[in-house]
């Protein structure tokens, strides 16, 4: 009984919530039919005035204008479809006198122009290389730094020099127990020396 009541509840809410929200489409739907027709009938009314402005232009100035052109050209279209191929602006609005001075002007700005662009791209250049140059310099001293020579080989020939020297000289104390242990105390000597020349060159 109890689940009944309950699945009998949720079926009720579940109707209830469908209306409410085929409700609500219902609703969004005529806003957007009523803007659209308002949109439209907004698009019309600004042609048709945009249409007598034109004519009466082109009956002032005895002819066809620019903006008249565009609009007889593009009569089948709405207002909200122009583009600017479909303006044609007029320039007969500068006077003859003017016109030189506008293009001395102009030509003394764009060569103005190239002449500041070339010099600033060949002052980047200039600076891309040198740049270059100092990066490969710095590489370089770091390589050359790297493989600097220190007293290791040094300290390393002198040991051997001596060692082979009193191997030739006393070939016969090379078996004595003494000798090999003077000749490790000597290695582990030069086995410091070797780590203290290296740990001053890393620092």
């Amino acid at each position: 009984m109890r689940r009944q009541t309950f699945l009998r509840s949720r079926i009720q809410s579940t109707i209830i919530e469908r209306e409410e929200y085929e409700e609500a489409a219902r609703l969004a739907r005529e806003e957007e039919e009523e803007a659209r027709k308002k949109k439209e009938e907004e698009g019309e009314k600004s042609q048709a005035e945009g249409s007598g402005a034109v004519a009466e232009d082109a009956k002032s100035a005895g002819g066809k204008t620019g903006r008249s052109v565009a609009q007889s050209k593009g009569s089948a279209r709405e207002g909200s479809q122009w583009t600017a191929e479909d303006y044609v602006p007029d320039r007969n609005n500068i006077d003859e006198d003017f016109k030189g001075v506008l293009m001395a002007l102009w030509r003394r700005t764009s060569t103005s122009y190239k002449t500041q662009m070339m010099k600033a791209l060949k002052k980047q250049r200039i600076q891309r290389e040198n740049i270059q140059q100092y990066l490969y310099n710095v590489q370089m001293q770091f390589l050359t730094y790297l493989k600097r020579q220190d007293a290791k080989q040094q300290v390393l020939d002198k040991f051997v020099e001596a060692f082979n020297e009193f191997s030739d000289q006393c070939p016969d104390m090379r078996e004595d127990d003494q000798t090999k242990e003077e000749l490790h105390q000597r290695v582990d000597i030069l086995s410091d020396e070797l780590w203290e020349i290296a740990e001053e060159r890393k620092e």
